[in-house]
């Protein structure tokens, strides 16, 4: 059964050849554009021995009315063969079957000439970014030589300006046969020139053109693949639900295949979705690579000859990847790039839309019904901006000229405190030229998050200015609460990136960071205190370090409201460490120094995985129970050892950095 029409069962004849040449030679789809009764088909029939008007209704009426697929083998390599309708009330699916060819095919009847659709058509895949392509004008043996003159003299003033510029021209007829040879061989000498492909590094995108059920395979989609490699097996996202999936089967020309490339039609058999989880204009990605957004910068392109100008405010019809969908558009200001009627501008569309990088798109008016513009995609997922921001507007003319890294960093910037996911870094940096200056600038703060370098810097910066004034405001407190530092910083961002800014604070000695408390190196509540409290506190702590491993009781050292309050703050400034003692409302406290001491005591004498009991650490430390126990406890706490009844064991792990934490 086929995964690609689910009106053909079985396999063409030759499809062995077509599955062995496309899994090692060049590839080129190609686009069957025209008016429609032109004889765009039956030209795609004649070249390729497949007939495209799947539909009972097509065939009846003689008309195209939804995307025809057919594909030609050569020794180079494979076409792919989209046939697109040529009525002006299909233009909506042939520019979903337009979108992502690499050469069109222009069919002109010799008798009616240009009409309507051929200047349309022709104006949609300018704008959409065809570069390449031939004309044939069919039905050629029902005109005299001079109408075929006549036609060849009107071409030229037709074509110039737009891609088919200087295209070659074949007369054809597939009643007698005439041109027929010349149109495929002109068709190989386009695939003669396409690269051939690989398994590229960027991650597949597929706009769903048509979901259907089959009888002992489930749900199939089709679509054609616009980038990366899709492979049996792959975890993928539907976009914009979100539902999750996986592909189960995949055919390209009706055999079964483990790969599909760049530019292909395929068919892709899925898991965990029913027919009725999917709509046109769906997109299948791998998980976490596209967001649906009803707000995306682009950089638009009139149409020439639009029976009306782009404006301000305009609502009109967006035509990208598969779908359709309503919207209004946003000027911001011309673009620094390209001719001078070239705008950027927002798109903010009535429901989400799913979209890459520099997909191309088209604009329609409904009222009159044409085409009035193209362009592409500059963020997908953009955030409302303000004609008066000229640093976004400058972020946006840098997407539009520049590419690759710096494209990247653009967008890594707009993403801003929120950071970007990994998986679209990756994404985008498939095939760039790495410079190491500008990769520094992009810091991976976990697993699947990153965020752009130098704004961790003015954030780092912000942070230790705020730390300076609580430290001024409430000189005696030991630090300032992580929450409170976190109020300090905006709203909007990411946990994660909080958290690799505050270590990064850290390893540069920027900051102190324990039980909570953030403060700047050089703080010393300390040196605030008034000079008779300053010497008590002085005292307290000197106690303690003299007391070793039995030191003097809290209950007389912290005598007074103020002494103990003294105490507290050592404990707060990691100077000594309080702890429980075995007695209820007992308390005992170390010196720092006396603790680090004791640990580096248990580490020579008893090296993993030598086991101890209490009274082996109460005979190393030369103390008494009232004070091993509390610091053995201590140590089980923080994870430095490890009991199991009446022994214990140093932890493998390394020795924690804060013992008296």
């Amino acid at each position: 059964m086929s995964l690609v029409n689910e009106h053909s069962v079985g396999f063409p004849p030759g499809s062995a050849a077509v599955a062995a040449a496309s899994a090692r030679q060049a590839h080129l789809a190609l686009g069957i554009i025209g008016h429609v009764d032109h004889g765009k088909t039956s030209l795609v029939r004649a070249i390729s021995g497949m007939e495209t008007d799947r539909l009972e209704e097509e065939r009846r009426r003689g008309m195209s009315i939804v995307l025809g697929f057919a594909w030609m083998t050569f020794e180079e390599g494979i076409i792919d063969i989209i046939d697109v309708p040529g009525h002006e009330q299909f233009v909506r699916t042939m520019v979903a079957g337009a979108t992502g060819v690499g050469a069109v095919l222009l069919v002109i009847d010799a008798r009616e000439g240009i009409m309507p659709q051929t200047v349309e058509h022709v104006a949609i895949t300018s704008l959409l970014g065809v570069r390449q392509g031939l004309i044939a004008v069919t039905k050629s043996d029902l005109v005299a030589a001079d109408e075929r003159q006549a036609l060849l003299d009107r071409l030229p003033a037709f074509l110039a300006g737009s891609h088919l510029e200087g295209a070659p021209v074949i007369f054809t007829s597939v009643r007698t046969g005439e041109g027929v040879p010349e149109v495929s061989a002109a068709l190989r000498r386009l695939l003669k020139a396409q690269t051939r492909p690989t398994a590229p590094a960027t991650q597949c995108y597929l706009p769903v053109d048509r979901a259907f059920s089959l009888r002992g395979s489930g749900t199939v989609v089709t679509g054609t693949l616009r980038a990366g490699r899709l492979a049996v097996g792959d975890e993928l996202e539907l976009l914009p639900s979100g539902r999750r999936t996986s592909v189960r089967q995949l055919q390209c020309h009706n055999r079964a295949v483990d790969m599909a490339l760049p530019g292909q039609r395929v068919g892709v058999n899925l898991r965990h979705l029913d027919t009725g989880d999917i709509s046109r204009g769906d997109v299948l990605a791998p998980v976490g690579l596209l967001r649906p957004s009803c707000l995306i910068d682009v950089e638009i392109r009139p149409a020439p000859g639009a029976p009306v100008s782009l404006s301000n405010g305009q609502t009109v019809r967006l035509l990208i990847g598969a779908s359709d969908v309503a919207a209004t558009v946003r000027v911001l200001a011309p673009a620094v790039t390209g001719a001078d009627h070239c705008m950027v501008a927002q798109l903010h569309t009535r429901r989400p839309v799913v979209a890459a990088m520099h997909e191309p798109f088209i604009l329609r008016s409904d009222s009159p019904a044409a085409t009035l513009a193209g362009g592409r995609v500059l963020d997908p997922s953009a955030t409302w901006l303000r004609r008066s921001d000229r640093a976004g507007l400058d972020r946006l003319h840098v997407i539009a000229r520049g590419g690759g890294l710096e494209i990247l960093l653009e967008r890594l910037k707009a993403a801003g405190h929120q950071g970007m996911p990994i998986s679209a870094i990756a994404n985008a940096l498939a095939g760039v030229g790495l410079d190491r200056t500008q990769v520094s600038a992009i810091r991976l703060v976990d697993d699947r998050l990153a965020v752009y370098q130098p704004l961790l810097a003015e954030l780092a910066g912000r942070l230790g200015t705020a730390l300076e004034r609580y430290h001024a405001q409430s000189p005696w407190q030991a630090g300032a609460p992580l929450s409170w530092c976190r109020t300090q910083l905006p709203a909007d961002m990411a946990p994660a990136v909080f958290k690799a800014l505050l270590h990064d604070m850290a390893a540069a000695g920027r900051v102190a960071i324990a039980d909570g408390l953030a403060r700047l190196p050089g703080h010393d509540p300390l040196a605030a205190l008034p000079p008779d409290d300053r010497r008590l506190a002085l005292d307290i702590e000197a106690r303690l370090r003299d007391g070793g491993m039995s030191p003097p009781d809290v209950a007389t050292l912290a005598e007074g409201r103020r002494p103990a309050a003294l105490l507290r703050m050592l404990v707060e400034l990691r100077r000594c460490v309080l702890l429980e003692g075995q007695l209820p409302g007992q308390r005992i406290a170390f010196h720092h120094d006396i603790v680090q001491w004791a640990q580096a005591r248990l580490t020579e004498d008893y090296p993993r995985p030598a086991r101890f009991t209490v009274s082996d650490a109460r005979q190393a430390w030369r103390t008494s129970r009232k004070f091993a126990v509390p610091l053995l406890a201590h140590f089980d706490k923080l994870g430095y050892t490890q009991r199991k009844g009446d022994l214990r064991t140093l932890a493998a792990a390394v020795t924690p950095p804060n013992l008296s934490a």
